[in-house]
């Protein structure tokens, strides 16, 4: 063989690997991504008490992740969040989700921050948003929120919480889709689609199964490992 034709089949070698190498990331990351969605439904599971209902919330949020600028885990963090306190609707999802990405903010951390001023008038919770950017004190004035001289809030915690959420509404309406349409929110909806379609790949070509079997399989050799039987049948 030349030397042309050696050097041609290096590089068809090397090809070759590279794309094997590639093939088992992708199998890898599919497997993974297929693993925490179904994480995610167990989550739900806990949280609602119903195997539909955590099916179907699970596919929500997968498909918010698919069109916003946030990450899925991030998502059903914050969703779980609002969940807990009681607040959660879609309209409230969305409002806060439209808060973060123009603002910058964590959606989850925001979520938490919503959920802990819907119960508690603590004024540690308004600093956090207009810390964040979220609201300004004179917006909060101007919506009828007033202040006592030392600073506390006089209004109830169900009418404080109405207001500010009015405010955030109003504010930063259409901010999650503003933002997808950057360079930025586009590649973070791209990620997204891919790792949603690995994870439909690993589920429904039976990956994922045979992954957990295999594994589970490993485990229960090493359990019963005997690893003085081992160092004994050496010596």
């Amino acid at each position: 063989m030349t030397e042309l034709g050696n050097v041609a089949k290096g590089l068809a070698l090397g090809g070759l690997a590279s794309l094997g190498v590639a093939l088992t990331g992708l199998g890898s990351k599919s497997i993974t991504s297929a693993d925490e969605f179904e994480k995610s439904i167990i989550k739900y599971e806990v949280l609602l008490n119903s195997q539909e209902e955590a099916a179907q919330r699970a596919k929500e949020m997968q498909q918010l992740a698919a069109k916003t600028p946030f990450r899925l885990d991030e998502l059903i963090r914050g969703d779980t969040f609002l969940q807990g306190f009681g607040i959660r609707s879609e309209d409230t999802l969305l409002t806060i989700a439209d808060a973060a990405a123009i603002s910058g903010s964590d959606f989850a951390e925001l979520s938490r921050i919503m959920g802990q001023l819907s119960q508690s008038n603590s004024l540690d919770n308004i600093y956090q948003l207009a810390e964040r950017g979220i609201v300004t004190f004179n917006e909060l004035k101007e919506a009828g929120i007033e202040f006592a001289k030392d600073g506390s809030i006089i209004n109830s915690t169900s009418e404080t919480y109405t207001k500010v959420l009015a405010i955030i509404d109003k504010k930063f309406q259409g901010g999650s889709e503003r933002i997808s349409k950057t360079f930025g929110g586009q590649f973070s909806t791209l990620l997204d689609n891919i790792n949603i379609k690995l994870a439909e790949f690993a589920k429904d070509s039976g990956l994922l199964d045979a992954a957990t079997e295999f594994v589970g399989s490993l485990n229960s050799l090493f359990d019963d490992l005997n690893i003085k039987q081992i160092i004994e049948d050496i010596r």
